[in-house]
C-alpha cells in the first residue's frame, strides 16, 4: 500500500513541477515585452502584462479546474503564459518597422 502511495506521489510531484516550470520555456519571448517599453511602446507592453495575468490567468484559473481538476490550477498559469507569448511576438513583429522608424527614435531620445 506505502509503495502505490508513494508512486501516486511522484507521479503528481512529476506532473506539477512539469506544470510550474512549463512558464520558463517561454521567458524568452518576454523580452519583447520589455524591448517594446524600452523602444518607447509602453502601452503595448502594459496591454500584454495586463492580458497575461489579469483577462487570460484569473479565468483561466477559474475554468480550467472544472475540466481538470485542482491540475487546472496549475496548468492556469502555463497556458495564459503561451498565450500572452504569442501575442507578444506577433504584437513585435507587426510593429517593429513603426518603432524602428528614425522618428520615432528620435523621440525616445
Amino acid at each position: 500500500m506505502a509503495a502505490a502511495t508513494d508512486q501516486t506521489r511522484e507521479e503528481r510531484m512529476a506532473t506539477e513541477s512539469t506544470s510550474i516550470l512549463f512558464p520558463r520555456f517561454y521567458a524568452g519571448f518576454f523580452t519583447s515585452e520589455a524591448e517594446l517599453v524600452a523602444l518607447g511602446q509602453a502601452k503595448i507592453s502594459l496591454f500584454i502584462a495586463v492580458l497575461r495575468k489579469i483577462i487570460l490567468l484569473i479565468p483561466l484559473a477559474l475554468v480550467l479546474p472544472r475540466f481538470m481538476g485542482v491540475m487546472g490550477v496549475y496548468w492556469a498559469e502555463p497556458v495564459s503564459d503561451a498565450i500572452s507569448a504569442t501575442v507578444a511576438t506577433l504584437l513585435f513583429a507587426l510593429n517593429i518597422r513603426k518603432i524602428l522608424s528614425k522618428e520615432a527614435l528620435a523621440k525616445i531620445r
